[in-house]
């Protein structure tokens, strides 16, 4: 006759047993574990960053499940759970798996800003359209044409705001001269006698002209003086570099002597 008292003893017993750990997670963590990824050339040091990152979350993530498991359901250990690591391993199994280095803003603004150059063909005048439209194929010849003339004008709008920060920049050069030892006009009381202009929209003006004055090929851009002033801080800091610096300075003669 069975022992129902040794049996009752026995499932006890087993039941305070831990977990077995066979599931995926102590599977990979194996896996993990035993892969030479040290010094294999298909292996960068980012990768063995990503593996090692996995292999402690797996580690404290075997621990966590232990001790959930002693202290039994509904009873909060009130330990955090591991995080688990943004890059996922399955994600090696495809071309290009490492992450990308993220974009500086350096270079998110360069390319905004090389976005909105005109080139020479957009420059050139469009042959103007006297005919209403009828359809949407000549509706979409007008808007072509339309949006063509408004890049035209931003670029001239822009190259104008340089222009005029250049001879700002000049006449408070010329004014400091001229009123070396006197007190009036002060340059704030010129400007608004004879340009109406505020100090600051002035200053703004000269600021913008003395940061592009040696990159000529920011006149090609079509912007809004106001966008770019707002960028003003960014572009100084792009322009530090020196693959943005050679870009810049390239010059836009060859598309504005086409300027119409």
């Amino acid at each position: 006759m069975t022992d129902i008292n040794n049996t009752t003893n026995v499932t006890m017993e087993s039941d305070e047993q831990p977990l077995t750990h066979n599931g995926a997670d102590d599977e990979l963590t194996n896996v993990i574990e035993n892969m030479d990824i040290s010094g294999g050339s298909k292996w960068t040091a980012d990768d063995e960053s990503i593996f090692k990152q996995w292999t402690d979350y797996l580690e404290n993530m075997k621990q966590r499940k232990d001790e959930l498991w002693v202290s039994g359901p509904n009873r909060p250990t009130g330990k955090p759970w591991p995080k688990q690591p943004a890059f996922h391993l399955k994600r090696f199994e495809y071309e290009q798996a490492t992450p990308k280095d993220p974009i500086s803003a350096e270079e998110q603004l360069h390319e905004k800003l090389k976005a909105m150059l005109i080139s020479a063909d957009d420059i050139r005048a469009a042959k103007p359209i006297t005919t209403k439209p009828n359809n949407l194929v000549s509706y979409g010849i007008l808007l072509k044409a339309r949006y063509h003339d408004l890049r035209r004008h931003e670029r001239a709008i822009f190259a104008a705001s340089l222009e005029l920060g250049e001879t700002l920049e000049e006449a408070f050069k010329q004014h400091k001269k001229e009123y070396k030892k006197k007190t009036q006009p002060n340059w704030c009381e010129w400007l608004k006698r004879h340009v109406g202009l505020s100090v600051s929209q002035a200053d703004k003006y000269r600021s913008v002209y003395r940061t592009l004055k040696d990159f000529p090929r920011f006149k090609c851009l079509t912007i809004s003086f106001r966008e770019l002033s707002e960028n003003l801080p960014g572009i100084r800091e792009m322009l530090q570099i020196d693959k943005y610096q050679k870009f810049w300075k390239q010059s836009g003669q060859s598309v504005l002597k086409r300027t119409v």
